[in-house]
């Protein structure tokens, strides 16, 4: 359906906490930090997809940095 393209990579607090393998608490905490690109809509965290990817690659980036100094 065109027009609804806008909606492909959007996801909810819980498969956002999934592929980050956190709490939904954690989602919460990071969108009210703006760590992620999201919007509250009626009580409910909408988050766009690829601010999750490039939060999860910035974490595994700092977890491989410290696994280097080790």
């Amino acid at each position: 359906m065109k027009g609804c393209d806008i909606f492909v990579d959007i996801i909810g607090s819980i498969e956002a906490a999934k592929m980050l393998g956190v709490s939904k608490q954690a989602v919460s905490n990071f969108c009210h930090d703006n760590k992620l690109v999201c919007k509250r809509i009626s009580g409910v965290w909408v988050i766009d997809k690829k601010s999750v990817e490039r939060l999860l690659k910035e974490r595994e980036g700092k977890l491989n940095d410290k696994n280097i100094g080790s």
